[in-house]
């Protein structure tokens, strides 16, 4: 008999009816060894599931009755069995060339835990990086999480911090955090400039307002960097236009006392 098992899943978390009708009407090729796996969360009742959808056999829909997009993903992540996992969100698109190529990446890196991509965006500027190992970044490249794939055995080790996110105290940063706690717990990882997906609006960092964003980074460094935040902190400011730099350090010490008062309540 015929192995019809996915040999890569692609984890699409969504938040609602209008969430649902998003990846209905994204494009979600048909691939060899390839299951969409759909990560719902619905709060306030059920509904129905888009006849686009419904009729798919390589599609799995799991319904949840909570909110945060972190805890959404970490649903996925727990749902997933596919020996590949990839990050998606619900309104990226792909194409069979992006979602095989992801597979042969992973083949011709048998080591790797985890590797990062690139993906096309009609609003963002273009990352433009050679490949690299994850653990020694070239100067300016970030993670989005649709750019995210890993093994099987990765989402068995680690999960999304749930205080970061959409939905969660901090709307943002939740990709920093995973790929710091990857990394440090010995999981092997390398960025590769495949394309693997086209986003067409703009991600939750780039929308974002000066002192928000300065409050994700002081939430997020506080893990990052535990003695030396208060450096990054002055470092990053600099950067900053002069009339924006004093905005910039409030931000930035709110979001590290607000994440240490978490912290405390955690504990």
């Amino acid at each position: 008999m015929m192995d019809t098992s996915p040999h890569l899943e692609v984890l699409i978390c969504t938040f609602g009816q209008e969430g649902i009708a998003r990846v209905a009407q994204c494009l979600h090729p048909r691939v060899d060894g390839v299951r969409y796996l759909v990560s719902w969360q619905m709060p306030e009742g059920d509904a129905a599931v888009p006849q686009e959808l419904a009729r798919r056999d390589d599609f799995k829909i799991h319904t949840h009755r909570d909110r945060g997009l972190s805890r959404n993903r970490n649903h996925a992540l727990e749902a997933a069995s596919a020996p590949l996992l990839l990050i998606a969100d619900d309104d990226v698109e792909y194409t069979v060339s992006s979602l095989e190529g992801v597979i042969h990446a992973f083949e011709k890196y048998p080591k790797c835990d985890i590797l990062c991509f690139a993906h096309d965006s009609e609003e963002e500027p273009v990352k433009n990086y050679t490949e690299f190992d994850l653990r020694h970044p070239l100067r300016g490249w970030y993670l989005t999480s649709f750019e995210l794939a890993m093994r099987l055995h990765v989402a068995r080790q680690v999960h999304f911090d749930e205080r970061f996110g959409i939905g969660a105290p901090f709307p943002a940063g939740e990709e920093d955090v995973l790929l710091h706690t990857m990394l440090r717990s010995g999981i092997s990882g390398r960025y590769l400039p495949h394309k693997v997906c086209m986003h067409r609006g703009l991600t939750t960092s780039f929308r974002l307002e000066t002192e928000e964003a300065a409050k994700i980074k002081g939430a997020v460094f506080t893990i990052l960097h535990p003695l030396a935040w208060p450096a990054y902190m002055l470092r990053h400011a600099l950067r900053e236009p002069s009339g924006r730099r004093l905005t910039y350090i409030k931000g930035w010490l709110r979001g590290a006392r607000k994440f240490r008062a978490l912290r405390r309540t955690d504990n």
